[in-house]
């Protein structure tokens, strides 16, 4: 459920992470407001975390998404909302790729131009957090999930960058691999088919 869990509304959850054999699920990260910025819930900050019993926990990360917002530079009213989030292993850090960063409060329309091309890596209790630039920013497009390279050592990225256009009934997405100091292996490559694709998973078994 949304929030600490006894909310009646269910989450919609756009990202999820193995941590330590425990499941992290979460959504945007971003409180749901109207259109004058008027907050009416921030269910959205709070994370599910299932163990390997299947029990679920609760926990509100309001305090560290709100770091990743001032590092970022955007803090409230500015935003930031989340759809790929990954806890790295190997380097015991958070790696988070915004789909979208705004200095300005949110706009449904003008929503759709504050794509991102950012790396937040954060300590495993966000207390430390570094920002990396990845190219250049490509207003429509933002990242909606990724995957660290196996055998890279958590250090080579594949990522998802989507667009959405509702105006226009669009929808389109693109393939990039860079490393986890910004240096671009593969540049944006549009995915055929006009399609958001909202996951990337190696299906091989790699260990």
């Amino acid at each position: 459920m949304e929030g600490d869990g006894v909310a009646g509304k269910g989450q919609k959850h756009e990202w999820a992470t193995v941590k330590d054999g425990e499941l992290y699920m979460g959504s945007v990260g971003k409180e749901f407001t109207d259109n004058s910025g008027n907050v009416i819930s921030d269910g959205n900050l709070w994370v599910a975390v299932m163990d390997r019993a299947g029990d679920v926990r609760h926990e509100d990360w309001t305090s560290h998404f709100a770091a990743v917002r001032t590092a970022l530079g955007c803090d409230w009213p500015g935003y930031v909302v989340h759809e790929a989030i990954e806890w790295s292993p190997v380097r015991r850090q958070w790696f988070i790729l915004p789909r979208r960063i705004s200095t300005e409060p949110y706009n449904d329309m003008e929503d759709e131009k504050r794509g991102s091309n950012k790396v937040v890596i954060a300590s495993e209790d966000f207390s430390s957090i570094e920002v990396r630039e990845i190219g250049k920013i490509t207003p429509l497009r933002g990242f909606s999930s990724f995957k660290f390279v196996p055998r890279s050592d958590d250090s080579v990225i594949v990522a998802i960058k989507s667009v959405e256009v509702e105006d226009e009934q669009r929808q389109t997405s693109f393939i990039t691999v860079f490393d986890v100091d910004g240096t671009i292996l593969m540049d944006e490559t549009e995915i055929p088919g006009a399609k958001k694709y909202e996951g990337v998973a190696f299906a091989h078994d790699w260990s």
